[in-house]
């Protein structure tokens, strides 16, 4: 545990004891448990939540792929655009006109 020895161990149970002392001690390690019960509800509480999120997230890919199995596309490819009608083209001034058309 944290590359502590028992003899290490007992050393700072020891000197713990003597700075908080007895009745102190056992308030000491009784609120020790109890933050660390509580930090530990905390981290599964959170895993839970983000795992939670990624099975929803997976779960709406399928939907989506069960209601349309051809337009299915994941979030990570992106839809091609749709192609738009040919522009029409744009006219000529006058003075432009007169040079392409064939002299009489």
């Amino acid at each position: 545990m944290f590359g502590i020895g028992s003899g290490e161990l007992m050393i700072i149970i020891l000197i713990a004891l003597l700075a908080v002392g007895p009745k102190g001690m056992t308030r000491l390690l009784r609120d020790l448990s109890r933050l660390t019960l509580t930090l530990r509800r905390h981290y599964y509480d959170f895993r839970h939540q983000v795992e939670h999120e990624l099975r929803l997230d997976e779960m709406r890919e399928l939907d989506q792929l069960r209601r349309d199995p051809l337009g299915y596309r994941p979030k990570s490819q992106p839809q091609k655009p749709k192609p738009e009608s040919k522009p029409e083209p744009i006219p000529q001034p006058a003075d432009e006109r007169a040079e392409d058309s064939p002299e009489k």
